[in-house]
C-alpha cells in the first residue's frame, strides 16, 4: 500500500441506543445526546481479524455510554495498572473526544476494548 486512507463513518449525534456495524468501516465517529448503549455488530466471520476505531463525543453535557457486543458476544476490558479501561465511560464535551479501540478475531464472540484516551 502507498498513501492509503480510511474513511469515516460518521454515525451523527444520536440520543438512543444504536447498532455500531463494523460492516460500515474500521473508522467511526459518534455524539451521543443521551445515557445510552452502543452495540457492536456485523464483524466478518471468525478467523478474520477485525479492528474497529470508535471516536465519542456528547452534546456538551455528561453522558454515560455503555458498549455491548451483538448477538452472544462478550467485551474484555484493558485491565492493565495505569491503563484501566474508564467505568463509568462518561464523555462530556462536544471538542475533546474520547476514543476506544475495539477487536475481534472470532466473529464478535469475544470483542477486545481498549481506552484510547481523551485528546484536548
Amino acid at each position: 500500500f502507498k498513501a492509503t486512507t480510511e474513511t469515516v463513518n460518521p454515525i451523527g449525534n444520536i440520543s438512543g441506543s444504536v447498532l455500531v456495524n463494523w460492516s460500515n468501516g474500521n473508522y467511526q465517529t459518534v455524539q451521543v445526546g443521551n445515557n445510552l448503549t452502543l452495540t457492536l455488530t456485523e464483524w466478518p466471520a471468525s478467523g478474520k481479524l477485525a479492528k474497529l476505531r470508535l471516536v465519542v463525543t456528547s452534546d456538551g453535557s455528561a453522558r454515560t455510554v455503555t458498549f455491548a457486543a451483538g448477538g452472544s458476544g462478550d467485551i474484555k476490558y484493558e485491565s492493565t495498572t495505569g491503563n484501566e479501561f474508564p467505568s463509568p465511560f462518561t464523555v462530556t464535551s462536544t471538542d475533546n473526544p474520547k476514543i476506544v479501540d475495539f477487536w475481534t478475531s472470532d466473529g464478535g464472540s469475544i470483542v477486545y476494548a481498549k481506552y484510547v484516551g481523551e485528546y484536548t
